[in-house]
């Protein structure tokens, strides 16, 4: 008979439990595989003890670096371009947007500055169509012209007989009667044809308080504007002032000195000589006029005390001296 062998009985505490094969860990073992499989061999770093703790300090050192690049404004350092410090790309990167905003700034204030400078161009251009309110052109037609040179007529005989007495006298004008006188000086006086140069046509007078507004159209401009000057006029019993005040084309007002070139023709001073009376200046500076002077009908001396000027109105105070001494 026999004799079975004995099995050594299995110490099952000091063995380990059964490594299982199925389960979670063979679908872990088949997920490293398969991505094992997808890197690159060169791809694949080195497994050692210590491959957790380099990672974690990669990690930790990029995630430091990208604060600080944060803060800062550098770009990251895979972004640097060659050959400039990450300093250097990091000014640049953040003059970048300041020079967009300084060019954007620049185009709103030349755009701005173009657009003003339209606006008054057309305003200027609109003032300078743009005639006085009062100002109408003057016309007398070829009917009238007959009874204004008798107005005229009347106006100078009396004068004249005025003049053959000792005591003073005052004479009046009135705007109107003025520029009536000039309109049709071409049929009543052609010799006063000579002070107004061709380019100067439709002259009008108005009187306010102290002034004399002069206003007429110059041919020598576009569209022919109206160009009005305004003069102050004194007397202090020995010379007559007239002072240029304001110069206005159509409604813009320009510097008075604009005038010289427009008065340069007129020769006030020579032909004023010419006619026997003593002036002084020219219309752009301003001129002056002795208030002594002599009558050209019956060679009469005379003085002017005192110009006196309303609206509408002018009157003189006239002191006869008697005949040439």
């Amino acid at each position: 008979m026999k004799r079975r062998k004995s099995r050594k009985p299995v110490n099952r505490k000091s063995a380990g439990p059964p490594t299982r094969i199925g389960g979670g860990a063979l679908r872990a073992s088949r997920h490293r595989l398969t991505n094992d499989r997808q890197i690159p061999a060169a791809a694949r770093p080195a497994h050692s003890g210590n491959d957790r703790h380099t990672t974690d300090s990669l990690s930790a050192h990029g995630n430091n670096a990208a604060l600080e690049n944060h803060r800062t404004g550098a770009p990251p350092v895979d972004a640097v371009p060659a050959g400039l410090s990450p300093a250097t790309a990091a000014t640049t990167a953040a003059s970048t947007p300041t020079t967009r905003i300084r060019l954007l700034t620049w185009k709103r204030i030349v755009l701005a500055v173009l657009i003003l400078a339209a606006s008054a161009l057309a305003i200027a251009l609109y003032a300078v169509s743009r005639p006085p309110n009062w100002y109408a052109m003057p016309v007398v037609q070829p009917a009238d012209q007959q009874s204004v040179r008798d107005d005229l007529e009347r106006m100078t005989d009396r004068f004249s007989m005025a003049l053959l007495g000792s005591e003073a006298f005052e004479i009046c004008f009135s705007d109107a009667q003025l520029t009536r006188w000039v309109t049709a000086r071409a049929a009543i006086w052609p010799a006063a044809e000579q002070f107004i140069p061709a380019d100067w046509s439709g002259a009008m007078l108005r009187f306010e308080v102290d002034r004399v507004i002069v206003a007429a159209r110059y041919a020598g401009m576009r569209q022919a504007p109206v160009v009005s000057l305004e003069l102050g006029v004194s007397c202090d019993g020995s010379t007559i002032t007239v002072r240029p005040i304001t110069l206005c084309i159509g409604s813009l007002g320009l510097p008075v000195s604009w005038m010289t070139r427009w008065t340069r023709e007129l020769r006030l001073a020579e032909r004023a000589a010419e006619e026997g009376l003593q002036l002084t200046g020219s219309v752009a500076e301003g001129f002056s006029v002795s208030a002594r002077q002599r009558w050209w009908n019956g060679r009469r001396n005379f003085v002017v005390q005192a110009v006196h000027i309303v609206h509408g109105e002018l009157c003189a105070t006239i002191t006869p001296l008697g005949g040439p001494r």
